[in-house]
C-alpha cells in the first residue's frame, strides 16, 4: 500500500483479542467463539500453518452440539480520515457444510450494518491455502465505524473461520492503492 498509513495493523503476535476489541459467541461448550492460537485445527476444520498467532472460530471444538452461528469479533469505534480506506486481512475458510463468513460494518453502535464480504460455498474451491482478502471502505470516510467479522456455521458444524494480518489503509484521495 503505496502512500498509506495504517489506522490499524493487527496480526495477534501478541496471542491476545486487542484490548477495545470484543468477542460474542452463543455456543453452549467448551467452543470459545473467536481465540488467538498458532492451531486452531481440529479433525475437520484444517487450517494451514501460519507465521505464528492468528484469531479463529472452530466450531468443531466441541463436536456436532455445538452452535457456531453467532460467533462475532468486534473491532473498536474507528474514527476514519476524509480519504481512500481499505480493509485487508488474510484468511482461511473452506466453507464446507453450508458454513458463511460475514465483515460487517456499522455506523451507529450496531443498530445498523451494510454487509461488505460474505464467504460462502459459491465463492471458489480453494480450500488449502490462506486467501488475502481486500476491502474498498472509501464510501466510509470522514465517519466512525465499527467492523465485525462473523462466523456462522449456519447449523451445520465442522467448521470454521481463521483470520490474520487485519489492516485498515488510509491513503489521501489523491493517492490510489497498489
Amino acid at each position: 500500500y503505496t502512500g498509506s498509513d495504517f489506522l490499524f495493523e493487527e496480526g495477534f503476535d501478541n496471542g491476545n483479542i486487542p484490548d477495545q476489541w470484543t468477542s460474542s459467541t452463543s455456543a453452549e461448550c467448551d467452543n470459545p467463539g473467536w481465540f488467538v492460537t498458532d492451531n486452531a485445527s481440529s479433525s475437520y476444520f484444517n487450517v494451514p500453518d501460519r507465521d505464528g498467532f492468528y484469531i479463529s472460530t472452530n466450531d468443531d471444538a466441541c463436536g456436532s452440539s455445538s452452535d457456531g452461528s453467532n460467533d462475532y469479533l468486534y473491532t473498536s469505534v474507528l474514527s476514519l480520515q476524509d480519504a481512500s480506506i481499505t480493509l485487508s486481512f488474510m484468511r482461511y475458510f473452506n466453507n464446507f457444510y453450508g458454513h458463511t463468513g460475514h465483515v460487517l460494518i456499522s455506523t451507529d453502535n450496531w443498530e445498523n450494518y451494510d454487509e461488505v464480504l460474505i464467504l460462502s460455498q459459491q465463492q471458489g474451491s480453494n480450500y488449502s491455502e490462506w486467501i488475502h482478502e481486500t476491502i474498498d471502505l472509501t464510501e466510509y470516510s470522514g465517519q466512525n465505524i465499527q467492523i465485525a467479522f462473523h462466523s456462522n456455521d449456519n447449523g451445520g458444524w465442522a467448521a470454521g473461520l481463521a483470520l490474520d494480518d487485519i489492516r485498515l489503509a488510509v491513503a489521501p484521495p489523491w493517492i490510489t492503492s497498489n
